[in-house]
């Protein structure tokens, strides 16, 4: 599987740009759930499961750490 890695976390975390990646997410996810051969029931629910975990993640994105500021990897001088 391969496609187009839409971060949430910006360097600026303002509303209106995070709601619009939140949508770009969602829309990714709609697309690849429709090529997806599961029970109607089945995608229904991822469906529901992403949103939440979306909507989630832009609420608390601000405070999640991005790898840049986490690495304990040395940096090039």
């Amino acid at each position: 599987m391969s496609g187009t890695v839409i971060a949430l976390h910006g360097q600026h975390p303002d509303r209106p740009t995070m709601t619009a990646k939140a949508g770009l997410a969602l829309a990714a996810i709609e697309r690849h759930l429709d090529r997806c051969k599961l029970s109607r029931h089945t995608v229904k629910a991822y469906r529901r499961q992403c949103a939440a975990y979306v909507a989630w993640l832009t609420e608390h994105a601000p405070n999640i750490p991005t790898p840049s500021t986490t690495s304990s990897a040395p940096r090039p001088r």
